[in-house]
């Protein structure tokens, strides 16, 4: 996965992906995506390194939004659930 400034074409971090992901949300210094196997992986923009895991769905996830504070994630999964998560910085 790479984040890319768009005006100049300048990978801005980089981190290898152990599975297909399929939904992002971003804060500015890190990003969380939702994966095939339904996992939430956060990723830190800065050092570049997936620092968190996360169990959320038995398959994959394919919605997620986040608020403008980024302290409250909604994921919907193929599981058919939706599930409400309070983020801690």
């Amino acid at each position: 996965m790479k984040v890319t400034d768009v005006q100049t074409g300048m990978v801005i971090s980089s981190v290898k992906a152990e599975e297909e992901q399929r939904c992002f949300c971003w804060d500015g210094s890190s990003v969380l995506c939702g994966g095939q196997s339904g996992d939430l992986i956060l990723w830190d923009l800065l050092s570049n390194t997936v620092t968190t895991k996360i169990p959320a769905h038995s398959g994959a996830i394919r919605a997620m939004w986040m608020n403008e504070l980024c302290n409250t994630v909604i994921t919907g999964g193929e599981d058919r659930r939706i599930l409400f998560w309070k983020l801690h910085s």
